[in-house]
């Protein structure tokens, strides 16, 4: 399914970590490496396009990091992404999350029920559905409070589904260095694909 906008391509900011427009999944942003972890299930593909030319594609029960040499303080992170199916078991669906030296900020669940959750700090939750573009952003990032707002909108007409704000970091932490995204099917529902794109911080 090509979900790409009519709109013009914009311009790829510096901040971005990967827009995938370079048509490989080497991350060639200042400072940053990756993708590390799951990486035979990842894959860059011109089918299933959330924005641009090309998005990332991660098959099965697979976990992948961008991990930036070292801890910074973004005001703002943000994800494009959207699964195709989803199952019938608890965590089946897709996650984003935000760490420093493997210390949890924050996570976010887009989960079997149609739900989209955190189960680190409270957030909400709202429906979601498969085979539509969600961004999932995070302003406000404040690494001496601990605190981040939160919006999760729908990327075909901007609604906003889920938003949270001054809501506490999961642990206290004085940056960031990694992100990751989750294709989270279950050993029942295999065959779930999850795209993403455009993974910027700021």
């Amino acid at each position: 399914v090509d979900v790409r906008s009519t709109d013009p391509i914009p311009e790829i900011p510096d901040s971005a970590i990967h827009y995938f427009e370079n048509g490989t999944t080497t991350v060639s942003a200042d400072n940053w490496t990756g993708w590390s972890g799951d990486t035979s299930n990842l894959s860059v593909q011109n089918e299933t396009v959330l924005e641009g030319d090309y998005s990332g594609k991660l098959t099965s029960t697979s976990t992948v990091s961008a991990v930036r040499g070292s801890s910074y303080t973004p005001s703002e992170v943000s994800v494009y992404m959207q699964a195709d199916n989803v199952g019938s078991e608890r965590k089946d669906g897709m996650e984003f999350f935000l760490y420093n030296s493997g210390t949890l900020i924050h996570l976010l669940r887009f989960d079997y029920t149609g739900t989209v959750r955190s189960y680190s700090t409270s957030v909400g939750s709202a429906t979601w559905s498969v085979d539509t573009t969600y961004k999932v952003k995070y302003y406000n990032l404040d690494f001496t409070n601990n605190t981040f707002d939160l919006d999760v909108s729908r990327v075909s007409d901007g609604t906003i589904i889920l938003s949270s704000t001054s809501t506490s970091f999961a642990n206290s932490v004085s940056g960031l260095n990694e992100i990751q995204v989750l294709n989270t099917e279950s050993s029942s529902n295999t065959g779930v694909n999850v795209f993403f794109d455009n993974v910027d911080a700021q």
